[in-house]
């Protein structure tokens, strides 16, 4: 992830592997819609799930 400093928003996101595919749309949504890596730290995902692990990303 590409996160500018000061703002956290978030610049762009390169994902691979098993998985990559479901999670990077969260990636795609929060730059189109400018919500920041805070946020989507501060977000609940449903466990077990891929996305769940973005809080680890960040």
């Amino acid at each position: 992830m590409l996160i500018e400093d000061g703002t956290e928003r978030i610049l762009g996101a390169h994902l691979l592997g098993h998985g990559a595919p479901e999670t990077i749309h969260i990636f795609a949504l929060a730059m189109s819609h400018e919500i920041t890596a805070e946020s989507l730290r501060n977000t609940v995902y449903a466990y077990p799930t891929f996305t769940s692990d973005i809080k680890n990303m960040l």
